[in-house]
């Protein structure tokens, strides 16, 4: 249930500009972004392509790796949505590539699923297939108690290419 969720975050962001505080602004965009992706779909996704190129930018300038690489992700999986599957491809390989260096394995394993339901739409089902497994071994080591939540959506990728490929 969403309720006033994006009024709260839309408030929480006039604040933070209005306090010049750049990471807070920065986090309520990507949390808007995100909301365009999983919201009830009162927030187009031209907007929430928008709130995460600004939020983006500004991690950049925070110097926040983290969310640079989880605003990327975002902003990847918005432009998927739209249907630009080669631009998809380089934000999330950009952020899979970010999440290695600072080593943050549960949000890489994320990302992977995100990056091979792209590469799948894209017809590259032995790479999406990679992505995938490796997905689904970082998903092992770093979530223990195998909620469904995290693990359905890595299942489910790897599931689909598997069946595309014919086995």
């Amino acid at each position: 249930e969403y309720g006033g969720t994006r009024a709260r975050f839309e408030e929480s962001l006039a604040l933070f500009r209005e306090m010049g505080n750049p990471n807070g602004t920065a986090h309520s965009l990507h949390v808007l972004a995100h909301y365009a992706i999983f919201g009830p779909g009162d927030l187009p996704l031209e907007q929430g392509h928008l709130l995460a190129e600004e939020s983006l930018a500004l991690y950049r300038d925070i110097g926040s790796r983290n969310y640079e690489s989880y605003t990327l992700a975002i902003l990847g999986e918005i432009t998927f949505l739209q249907g630009d599957t080669t631009t998809a491809r380089q934000l999330l390989e950009q952020s899979c590539k970010t999440y290695r260096e600072v080593g943050n394995e549960a949000q890489l394993a994320w990302t992977l699923s995100l990056l091979g339901k792209v590469l799948a739409a894209d017809g590259d089902l032995g790479a999406a297939r990679a992505v995938c497994e490796e997905s689904l071994v970082l998903e092992r080591k770093v979530n223990y108690d195998w909620s469904f939540q995290d693990l359905a959506p890595v299942l489910e990728g790897l599931a689909a290419v598997v069946a595309a490929q014919g086995e």
